[in-house]
């Protein structure tokens, strides 16, 4: 064999070696990309159904939260149902700009937050707190001497007695709407609770009785 020939055979030897390592490396490099990808893909998807459980367990947390009411021995339910109604009497006194009539709610309201009833937990914390304010807020509207001052304290009356309907509910199958008037009080703003359709404005009366709107049913 001359010096050409064997000079040829070692570059064709060389040549398939390399090609060889070239297409082994390839293909090794392909598969490390395909289970990387495959693995992202797995973790993406992974991510994706964490985040989606997480996202439907706040959601139903939250409309649990949004829709319960804590539960109440009947004689306090029969006090909160019964303080309402005289709380309603007045709003609609008030709104036809009757003082008189709406003192003689504040005895049914009085008379039924100074009933004795076993209370606990939260739900003793929470009725403690608003019969303190309802009482400050009856007493301010029997010592008014004017319309005028009975409806700033009924302003407070009815923040209390929305949160009682918010946390413990109304008599049962009964309305119960928010209703907000924002010129009250300088443009300040206050709301009110109603058990009818269509405003009745216990803050101005006759001289803008439709003054306002509902806010939302309770």
């Amino acid at each position: 064999m001359n010096k050409k020939s064997s000079i040829a055979i070692v570059v064709v030897v060389g040549l398939g070696l390399g090609l060889s390592w070239s297409m082994s490396g390839h293909n090794s490099g392909s598969h490390n990309n395909m289970d990387h990808a495959e693995h992202m893909h797995s973790d993406t998807e992974h991510t994706d159904h964490s985040d989606h459980m997480h996202d439907k367990s706040n959601h139903s947390k939250h409309q649990s939260m949004s829709s319960s009411k804590m539960e109440v021995p009947d004689l306090f339910r029969v006090i909160l149902d019964k303080s309402l109604m005289g709380y309603f009497s007045m709003q609609q006194s008030l709104s036809k700009d009757n003082l008189t009539q709406a003192k003689k709610s504040l005895s049914l309201i009085s008379s039924n937050i100074n009933k004795q009833v076993e209370l606990e937990g939260m739900t003793k914390k929470l009725w403690e707190v608003e019969k303190h304010k309802i009482k400050q807020a009856l007493k301010d509207i029997d010592n008014s001497s004017t319309i005028k001052d009975a409806r700033s304290a009924f302003e407070a009356l009815s923040t209390s007695m929305e949160v009682l309907v918010v946390h413990f509910g109304g008599p049962e199958n009964h309305y119960i709407a928010k209703y907000h008037c924002s010129m009250f009080d300088g443009n300040r703003g206050a709301s009110w609770l109603q058990n009818t359709e269509g405003t009745q404005n216990p803050y101005y009366g006759s001289q803008m009785f439709s003054c306002g709107s509902k806010m939302k049913d309770l």
